[in-house]
């Protein structure tokens, strides 16, 4: 098991789960002017948080240097996410003492009290599913995305199972597919890309996009991470 080193110079951490989170993130950052206020750290899946959180409980400088600490997941399905992720908090202020404690959020969305301050945000934040979810919702009055609509369709009238897990990530990629063969719409760089990281990063992907209602409460969450303000949610 590799060791888990976190950056000690950032007082502002944002845990996401992996590489597709972490880009789509830093492109959204770029987008609210606010690049360098927040460090990302990518924890590789919700089995690997945990060990996250730990690691930045050793850290001696923790109460100094640390001012507030964000946390992403997937609601993916079937599962209580926020219960989870308050599970491996807890875990974590267990095996490490009293010396450093997490403060614990009461729910998603909402800032923990006491400082170092814990937000958590479960995505989407109303219902099961993924990021991926939100991002082909935003996409759907798109032209390509119509296509992309009838492609799925004829798979179900033959007969081809799909997965719920796996559809939203497959119509995001037969969307950036489709979206790549317009040379008006997209790059000649653009027709390698099939992944969130890559969407939010191609041609078409237009500032617009950011202001979808579906983006606003990441948007939010973001905002009381780096400005420790309790979240209008709450």
């Amino acid at each position: 098991m590799r060791n888990i080193k976190i950056d000690e110079r950032y007082g502002r951490l944002l845990f996401v789960e992996g590489r597709d989170d972490e880009v789509f993130f830093l492109k959204l950052f770029e987008h609210m002017g606010i690049s360098g206020d927040i460090h990302i750290v990518v924890y590789g899946g919700k089995d690997n948080l945990q060990r996250h959180l730990l690691a930045i409980l050793s850290d001696a400088n923790y109460s100094i240097n640390r001012q507030h600490i964000g946390i992403v997941r997937d609601a993916d399905y079937n599962t209580d996410a926020f219960d989870s992720i308050v599970s491996a908090l807890r875990h974590a202020n267990e095996h490490r003492g009293t010396r450093h404690q997490f403060s614990i959020p009461g729910t998603a969305q909402a800032r923990s009290e006491a400082a170092p301050y814990v937000s958590v945000l479960v995505l989407p934040p109303d219902g099961e599913g993924t990021l991926e979810d939100l991002v082909v919702d935003v996409l759907k009055t798109e032209p390509v995305m119509t296509c992309v609509d009838q492609y799925f369709e004829c798979l179900t009238e033959n007969g081809i199972s799909i997965s719920r897990e796996r559809f939203s990530k497959s119509k995001l990629s037969v969307f950036i597919s489709g979206a790549a063969v317009d040379t008006d719409y997209a790059t000649n760089r653009d027709s390698r890309r099939k992944f969130l990281r890559e969407a939010v990063a191609m041609h078409w992907w237009r500032a617009a996009l950011w202001q979808h209602d579906n983006f606003r409460v990441i948007q939010d969450f973001l905002t009381q991470l780096r400005t420790d303000q309790p979240s209008s949610a709450t």
